[in-house]
């Protein structure tokens, strides 16, 4: 069954459907950022298990991820983004986590 289901034509299906996610992903003041990294790792994965080259682009995947973070709260990390352009994407969703946290700290406190 599982041959059945995996063919190059319903790989090509998902891919598309993830790359339409990616694009359409938005870190703003209306989403946590827990959740954007979480949809975001979600659809690399999809990717990567579905043989999709764009998982391996890093340019491409920075380049996602500066036009998805439209809170200006995380206005740090796109500059990091632009300014630091040999950062990997691991790097780049650990920094909107701990942009995250500190943000909440000062909340909390």
């Amino acid at each position: 069954m599982q041959a059945y289901y995996d063919t190059s034509i319903n790989r090509a299906n998902v891919v598309l459907f993830e790359v339409k996610k990616l694009l359409n992903l938005r870190l703003d003041p209306d989403v946590a950022p827990t959740s954007f990294i979480a949809d975001f790792k979600e659809c690399l994965l999809l990717l990567e298990k579905n043989k999709a080259k764009i998982s391996e682009d890093t340019d491409t995947l920075r380049a996602l991820l500066l036009v998805a973070i439209q809170d200006d709260q995380f206005e740090t990390v796109r500059d990091s983004i632009v300014h630091e352009p040999t950062r990997n994407v691991e790097d780049i969703l650990k920094d909107i986590r701990e942009r995250d946290t500190s943000m909440q700290m000062k909340d909390g406190a």
